[in-house]
Formats: C-alpha cells, structure tokens, sequence
C-alpha cells in the first residue's frame, strides 16, 4: 500500500511506531451522517487522538484555515493525488459495496440501474438534468489547493 510505502520512507520520528492510523478518512473525523470535514474537526483530532510522530492519511479538502491549523500543530502535509480514472472508478466501487451514506446524491446513484449510468452519474453529478452533485472535476479540484500551500 503507498501510505505504508510513504511511512517507511519517513524519517525515524515519523514512522518509528511502523504504521499510521488508518481511521482517519473523510467519513471518519468529519460529521458521520454529512460527511462534513472542517478545520475544527481535524484540528480536534490531532489535538486530542493523534499521538505524536503518528502518520495520518485523510482525504481533506483544501482550505486555508485547515491548512492553517495543521501548520499551526506542526503537522507536515503530503499530498498524494491518484490518477482521476482510478480515482472515479473507486469512488463507484466505494458506493457500490456501502449502503450507510444518508445523502441525497447517493440514494440518487443507487436508483440508477446500469453501470454506466451510475459511471456518467459521479462525472456529472446530475440527476434527471438537475445538478445535484459536484461534477467530478469540481471535486477534485478542491484537493489542489495543497499543491500551493507551503506545509
């Protein structure tokens, strides 16, 4: 798995428990039912779940103020950024195989009856020519934004 590679790879203070938390996902340290991640949330956890040296994996949007509060912790930032087709076809595969996301988008994937529907679904984020979700372009591009940050 790259984040073991990545934490192998670390420095001793970074990896010398072997392994990272691997809990810490979007889901995990936001708001379950909204699936909400804010700097607040993240902020929280590194403050009070993270223990020190821990490698942590998360998919975080970028926003200054979180990037802010990691810098302010002295959390370092690696950004790893998947090829957009696995990225996309994982994202399927993730809501295919789960059936806990209460939000209206997916309850809308899950009543689309063929793969590539459900495919062109996630690329569009529309729903019988409504925009009920960010295309896919639009969320990836909320990532990008630790590209320029200078953690």
């Amino acid at each position: 798995m790259l984040v073991n590679a990545l934490a192998s790879s670390l420095p001793l203070k970074y990896s010398e428990r072997g392994t990272y938390n691997h809990a810490l996902t979007h889901s995990w340290i936001g708001d379950k039912k909204n699936r909400n991640t804010t700097p607040q949330t993240v902020a929280d956890f590194m403050r009070t779940q993270a223990w020190p040296g821990e490698l942590v994996r998360g998919h975080v949007e970028y926003d200054p103020h979180m990037a802010a509060a990691l810098k302010t912790q002295g959390v370092p930032v690696i950004l790893v950024l998947r090829n957009p087709l696995d990225m996309l076809l994982s994202l399927a595969n993730w809501w295919e195989r789960h059936n806990e996301i209460p939000v209206a988008p997916y309850l809308m994937y899950k009543q689309t009856e063929n793969p590539q529907s459900r495919l062109e679904f996630l690329l569009t984020g529309q729903w019988q020519g409504e925009q009920v979700w960010p295309d896919f372009v639009t969320r990836t591009r909320a990532f990008l934004g630790w590209l320029a940050d200078d953690n």
